[in-house]
């Protein structure tokens, strides 16, 4: 009995000190990137183009104008020391001509970001987002989404999933349009989904 008490003692042992390797490894393969003037990644875009799953990618102070796909699950996108613009006014081009950041991987977090200016012309649907989503799991955090065709536009492609929008200010985006007269543009728009929006501070203008 002693010595099955004593293989049993051992086994879980084992299976505890697999886990906590796993999870160490798992730890280490995560980066921060550093994207900024300066920084080993000048815009936000060259960093998520650099990142793998689980990473963070802090971004400096200051105006950019680079958009693109987050295609890599897991990833962080956070404004530090200060809150950077990512602004595209006065073109007409953002990712895939659908959004600033065009959201396709799962569980994505926003941080701290400000986002203006995605416009399309109506060839191209005229609805450009803030974010466009199409991966499950987003949290935007602390972000200030403004003056865009659409604040953020969420369309998974597959039904289920969430959304969380918490501590951010989404304001003057969309045409003032509604569906009824042939249009679907707005501060927030989730479709095929469910969304949660915490101590918010949505303006509808």
């Amino acid at each position: 009995m002693r010595r099955a008490a004593a293989r049993v003692r051992a086994a879980r042992f084992a299976i505890a000190a697999g886990a906590v390797a796993l999870g160490s490894a798992s730890a280490a393969r995560a980066a921060t990137l550093q994207a900024g003037p300066g920084e080993t990644y000048p815009t936000p875009c060259m960093a998520i183009g650099a990142a793998r799953a689980g990473d963070e990618i802090d971004v400096a102070p200051g105006t950019y104008t680079d958009t693109c796909e987050i295609a890599t699950a897991g990833l962080t996108l956070k404004g530090v020391g200060g809150q950077p613009k990512i602004d595209l006014s006065g073109t007409n081009h953002p990712a895939d001509y659908k959004g600033i950041y065009v959201v396709s991987a799962d569980n994505v977090t926003i941080e701290n970001l400000e986002l203006t200016g995605a416009h399309v012309d109506d060839s191209e649907g005229g609805n450009a987002a803030g974010l466009r989503v199409t991966g499950h799991g987003l949290t935007v955090h602390g972000c200030n989404i403004h003056d865009n065709q659409n604040g953020i536009l969420a369309a998974p492609t597959v039904d289920g999933g969430t959304i969380t929008i918490e501590y951010t200010e989404l304001s003057h985006n969309g045409l003032g349009d509604a569906c009824d007269q042939g249009g679907c543009v707005h501060n927030v728009y989730v479709s095929k989904a469910s969304s949660t929006v915490r101590y918010d501070k949505t303006v509808f203008q």
